[in-house]
């Protein structure tokens, strides 16, 4: 659960992600782009665990990625993208899904091709 009592939306504007932050002042927050992200990145999903948000994503290049900020930095702060996934492009290219799996502490990760 994350410790600021917000509600975050992830919009995906096909260049990179838009996080809404939505509070009782509807204040909208952007997540910064990490330097090295890929040209091309999408299919977002947002996790998180008792100290951490995890955003992985898609890059157009046959590689799923993954970059970090503590939960009280979120959505700033995200750290570089590091790549989790890596194939041929067009066999790794969209349609990445990760999920939190319950009581294991671990994410499962599908990607469509």
């Amino acid at each position: 659960m994350l410790a600021q009592k917000k509600t975050f939306i992830v919009i995906d504007k096909h260049t990179k992600p838009l996080v809404l932050t939505l509070t009782i002042f509807g204040n909208v927050a952007v997540a910064a782009e990490p330097a090295s992200a890929p040209r091309l990145w999408i299919d977002y999903w947002v996790i998180c665990n008792d100290t951490h948000v995890y955003l992985y994503f898609t890059g157009d290049n046959g590689r799923v990625y993954r970059s970090r900020t503590k939960i009280n930095d979120f959505p700033k702060g995200m750290s570089d993208p590091e790549i989790c996934i890596e194939g041929k492009r067009f066999d790794i290219f969209e349609g990445n899904m990760t999920y939190k799996i319950k009581d294991t502490g671990t994410n499962g990760t599908a990607v469509y091709f």
